[in-house]
């Protein structure tokens, strides 16, 4: 029995399909089960793929193949049954156009081992952009950041605006699986962030403070090839707000049945609260960015004043030094003159002295 189950959805993507294989099989940490969910995608593409890999780690990899796509979110929970039938401790979404740094699951596992009161942890995840060249033949980066430095730990105020942990970067106790029923089918979008928040439910969250997973973005790419988070931007727009709604709605009418498992109407008023702030925050960062633009063309417009009222003083004491320059010429010029004159004169009388002798 494995003690990791990584779970990988994929859907015709096999040029990203080989970069995932290749990721899972260089963990240093090797008790681990790779499924593959095939979401309707070719079925030869993604045993040659398999294929490929050294025999060790093949053995490693279980494909489970859906004959009709089940979509982009519901793909997953076939994983998470295989998880619970393997009888595995802990699992991992890794998406098949995302990657970890080889200490990721060694790093996850051992922080969990020795945190039996955690239900996940989480590392530090770098945001990586990219695309595929106009071949279609390999993945080009572009360039690479840290994404939510400012974070530090996972606090459940922090993800109820906005989840900042993305399924990559998380690590997991397969335990809670019967508890949060998987990702919901009926969400086109935000399937992740919805099961995350009911897990925090359930217990805290870890967190690793170094860069051990590697969300990739393509913001130019289109069809298969694209994120949902940029070829689906709208969505998760709208559905940030359709989640809310709905956990309102069950809290105000009590409309959702009495369940054992983390209900989201348990969530409402904090979800509504985290929205309002979110919302404040936006407009107090707008309001400081436009305090900061007046104060930048205030400081333009004293600068200019500045250096006009410099070039005018530089103008006035030119004007200045070219007058006094010039007088100073003329006065040079006349005791020139004058002490010729002078020496003009003593000549001559020296001659009538002389004369005056003889």
């Amino acid at each position: 029995m494995s003690k990791v189950a990584v779970v990988t959805r994929t859907h015709n993507r096999p040029l990203f399909l080989a970069r995932v294989l290749k990721t899972v099989a260089e963990q240093t940490f090797q008790d681990y089960v790779h499924l593959i969910v095939n979401d309707a995608g070719s079925p030869e593409a993604v045993s040659a793929a398999v294929a490929k890999l050294p025999a060790a780690q093949q053995a490693r990899v279980e494909v489970i193949h859906n004959e009709v796509s089940r979509g982009r979110e519901a793909a997953v929970n076939p994983g998470f049954s295989r998880a619970g039938e393997l009888g595995v401790t802990y699992v991992a979404v890794l998406d098949d156009d995302d990657s970890w740094e080889p200490e990721f699951l060694t790093e996850c596992v051992s922080w969990l081992d020795g945190k039996p009161d955690y239900v996940g942890v989480a590392t530090r995840t770098t945001l990586v952009y990219e695309e595929i060249n106009s071949e279609g033949t390999a993945v080009v980066e572009l360039r690479r950041g840290p994404l939510a430095p400012d974070k530090h730990t996972v606090a459940l105020e922090d993800i109820l605006q906005v989840n900042w942990v993305p399924p990559v970067s998380l690590l997991f106790r397969a335990e809670t699986l019967p508890k949060l029923t998987g990702w919901r089918e009926d969400l086109p979008v935000l399937s992740d962030w919805d099961f995350f928040l009911r897990m925090l439910l359930l217990g805290p969250v870890g967190f690793i403070d170094s860069p051990l997973a590697r969300w990739h973005h393509r913001t130019n790419a289109v069809g298969d090839d694209g994120n949902s988070v940029v070829v689906a931007a709208q969505d998760h727009n709208d559905f940030h707000a359709i989640i809310r709604d709905q956990a309102l709605r069950e809290a105000m009418t009590c409309a959702a049945p009495p369940s054992t498992q983390p209900d989201l109407k348990t969530l409402a008023t904090p979800l509504l609260l985290a929205h309002y702030a979110k919302a404040l925050q936006e407009e107090n960062e707008s309001l400081t960015q436009q305090v900061k633009e007046l104060q930048l063309q205030q400081l333009k417009e004293l600068q200019l004043q500045q250096r006009e009222r410099n070039e005018e003083i530089v103008r006035y004491f030119d004007e200045k030094t070219e007058r006094l320059s010039i007088q100073l010429g003329e006065v040079g010029e006349s005791i020139l003159l004058l002490h010729e004159r002078m020496n003009s004169m003593g000549f001559k009388a020296r001659l009538r002295r002389l004369f005056h002798r003889g």
